[in-house]
């Protein structure tokens, strides 16, 4: 039987690592922040000095689903995927919008001014992240969209191939690569159909910073996208090294020596320079004729909570009815939180306006409408009425998406004590749902112990998530467990 400690160094021989620069990793470990224990970590060198890559904790036992619940997912996928459109087509044209058109509540300058932009190709947003919690009768509330790069895909296809590997599962894990290929190559067939001279087999670039953590996350979706016959070559690129020629309409890749590494024909992108332009001006400048950029930019305004609550209101609730069908449009709504909209002290929810103080707090989470990382969000549930109303107050000139909280299941883990041995432990989880193209392709579950915010911190333990033909055999869960994992009450 594989020890912790064995598997924890072979996560870091595999790059399931997570990168920080020394001073921050220094401040966390000091603020206590992370287990017990100390995961192995090993130093690099990069163009921005050195980094510490740490690897990124996870259980002995993978979770499982069922092949009726993965269905389910389908469907939702399905039903958010056309629900995105309906929202494209409201914003783009306001004309077509059941109500005022709300462009006063979501994106920014550019965003605003750029969101009809053709990126050339018909998918709105290829690569996404349903943030979910599981409710009482096992149904997914979705609490987030992460709607711009397939970040955490690969980190999971990777463990779940070490799970194998290492004899602690014989189950294989979802292909994400393969999904994230195929979107990326359709995407380009379809922008290369008015970008002439292109080449059928395109050479692929992963535009991501040195310094950035999630860089070990996606150098193992460049040596899993190298086996694919459809692309001349995958590489790993930081910003710094793309260049836009206007004339020729090419982005090049020219590396520190200066050294010219030829076009890039397609662009998976990790980075946001439609939000801040100094992240990588030449990718904004290549945009949309001089190379298919993937996904497009000037649409992470589709992933704003503030659709939570417009979806909610009158007319724009029967105009979902009337166009998704009335079945889809249950499959939305029974996974969409309810959701409001705070603002200067009111609180306008369900058709009503009505005071901050007449809600009972812990029955609610406060966000801003495009955080992400669990930023910009307040809790009731862990503050006092009198801290959760000053929070919220202070922020009068601003609007804060209000959602129903739902309590994260939870389960029972074994993880590291501080010696690197076994000990189990009850974990409060978050699910995120990847789909691809619109359709689901499989899910990571995090676990936390201290903190309802569950999100990528070294407090956080990762799971893969396999699917088995076996029948699901909890009634009142979704998931399968494996028998040191069972569900704890809530």
């Amino acid at each position: 039987m594989v020890t912790l400690v064995e598997l924890y160094q072979a996560l870091l021989g595999q790059d399931l690592n997570y990168r920080f620069r020394p001073e921050h990793l220094e401040s966390l470990k000091e603020r206590n922040l992370g287990l017990d224990y100390d995961p192995p970590s090993r130093t690099i060198e990069t163009r921005h000095g050195p980094m510490v890559e740490e690897i990124i904790p996870t259980s002995l036992e993978p979770l499982h689903i069922g092949t009726e619940f993965w269905a389910r997912m389908q469907v939702l996928c399905q039903a958010w995927e056309a629900f995105f459109r309906l929202c494209y087509g409201w914003y783009t044209q306001p004309d077509t919008s059941p109500g005022n058109c709300p462009r006063n509540l979501i994106g920014q300058g550019s965003e605003r001014q750029l969101a009809s932009l053709d990126p050339g190709y018909r998918s709105l947003l290829p690569f996404v992240r349903y943030d979910c919690m599981e409710r009482e009768d096992g149904l997914l509330v979705v609490i987030d969209v992460n709607s711009s790069r397939p970040i955490g895909a690969s980190h999971m296809q990777g463990l779940g191939n070490l799970f194998v590997e290492l004899g602690l599962s014989n189950i294989a894990p979802p292909n994400f690569s393969q999904a994230i290929a195929d979107v990326i190559m359709d995407c380009y067939d379809q922008w290369r159909e008015s970008h002439q001279g292109r080449v059928d087999r395109p050479e692929v670039g992963i535009v991501i910073p040195e310094h950035m953590g999630s860089v070990p996350d996606f150098l193992i979706l460049g040596k899993l996208l190298k086996a694919d016959h459809r692309f001349a070559s995958v590489q790993v690129i930081d910003p710094q090294d793309l260049h836009h020629d206007a004339g020729a309409k090419e982005l090049r890749v020219i590396d520190a020596r200066g050294r010219d590494q030829g076009r890039l024909d397609l662009v998976l992108r990790t980075v946001k320079p439609d939000l801040d332009p100094t992240i990588a001006p030449a990718l904004l400048d290549a945009y949309p004729d001089s190379a298919c950029v993937v996904s497009p930019l000037y649409h992470r305004w589709l992933g704003s909570k503030f659709w939570f609550v417009i979806a909610q209101k009158e007319p724009y609730r029967s105009a979902i009815v009337r166009e998704l069908g009335e079945e889809l449009a249950a499959v939305l709504f029974n996974s969409m939180p309810e959701s409001g909209l705070y603002h200067g002290g009111r609180v306008y929810l369900g058709g009503k306006n009505m005071e901050l103080e007449s809600l009972r707090h812990k029955d609610w989470v406060a966000k801003v409408g495009s955080g992400s990382s669990s930023r910009g969000i307040i809790m009731g549930k862990t503050s006092s009425k009198t801290r959760w109303l000053e929070d919220l107050m202070g922020m009068s000139d601003g609007r804060m998406v209000l959602q129903r909280y739902t309590p994260p299941r939870k389960y029972t883990l074994t993880y590291p004590d501080q010696d690197g041995q076994p000990q189990t432990g009850a974990f409060k989880t978050k699910l995120g749902l990847y789909s691809f193209g619109g359709k689901a392709v499989g899910f990571e579950c995090m676990a936390c112990q201290r903190s309802d915010k569950i999100h990528g911190s070294r407090s956080t333990i990762i799971m893969p998530v396999l699917h088995t033909t076996q029948r699901e055999q909890e009634t009142r869960g979704i998931w399968t467990p494996g028998p040191s994992h069972s569900p704890l009450p809530a």
